[in-house]
């Protein structure tokens, strides 16, 4: 049986920041070409595509300095109790029309996929599951939440 628990969130301090959440966010890493992720990056220095696609002689190494620094510094800070975090993410496709989602974020445990009900997105190709591992090793952090879908309708 799956568990959905509540986890302490790390997250940008708007005030100490001193910018607004859009300067700092980014879309998820996979869909990230060259080019956007150097107009994120050129956004703020805080910027969290700095944490998941992170450039340089040992990517992972600068991702940990730069989380390490920006919590130092105030810029993220570690939430004081577990919580479940809402969201909303509004789309627009390219005929105009607009698709809103909505969500919750927590912690899950899970077992077996077959033994637990929860069914694998997508099939990752070795080089995308060695790189988010190494990340997520060398940070000790998920920088890159899993967004999950309830089963549909029977």
């Amino acid at each position: 049986m799956p568990e959905f628990r509540p986890f302490r969130g790390l997250r940008y301090d708007l005030a100490t920041l001193g910018a607004e959440l859009d300067a700092v966010i980014a879309p998820p890493y996979d869909v990230i070409d060259e080019e956007l992720r150097d107009d994120l990056a050129a956004r703020n220095p805080h910027n969290s595509v700095r944490l998941i696609l992170p450039t340089g002689h040992d990517p992972y190494a600068h991702a940990a300095a730069d989380l390490s620094g920006w919590r130092n510094a105030g810029v993220l800070r570690l939430d004081d109790a577990p919580a479940f975090y809402g969201y909303t993410m509004t789309t627009t496709h390219p005929d105009g029309t607009q698709r809103r989602t909505r969500g919750v974020l927590g912690a899950l445990k899970v077992g077996e996929p077959s033994e637990a009900g929860i069914l694998p997105h997508e099939r990752t190709l070795p080089k995308a599951k060695s790189d988010r591992l190494a990340l997520l090793t060398t940070t000790r952090a998920n920088l890159d939440p899993i967004w999950g879908s309830p089963p549909p309708p029977a």
